[in-house]
């Protein structure tokens, strides 16, 4: 629902409730903090995103607190996050775009 921003308020209840099952998972956080950020609240979702990086180095994770911190106009931290992310997972096309989209020349 939250990567389609349909039924963001249902979407977001749905992943309270399974944070609250599984609080540790990176995965949920992740989901909580793309759902806050597609709701229009990129400061709450950038914790949530931050703290599922720090968890998991995840290459999804990683692509959602870049953009997040992009929208916030910290390019230069959203772009350290795509590439330390990009390292561990060369064969993430979608991450290699987001880097030569958004890297000054």
């Amino acid at each position: 629902l939250a990567d389609h921003a349909r039924q963001l308020p249902e979407a977001e209840r749905l992943i309270r409730f399974a944070l609250a099952q599984s609080p540790d998972s990176a995965a949920i956080q992740d989901s909580l903090g793309w759902v806050l950020f597609r709701r229009g609240h990129p400061r709450e979702a950038v914790e949530w995103l931050r703290v599922a990086y720090h968890l998991e180095r995840d290459a999804e994770i990683a692509r959602h607190l870049g953009e997040v911190r992009w929208a916030l106009g910290e390019h230069a931290e959203a772009l350290r996050i795509w590439r330390e992310a990009l390292a561990l997972a060369p064969e993430d096309a979608a991450l290699g775009q987001l880097v030569t989209e958004h890297a000054q020349p």
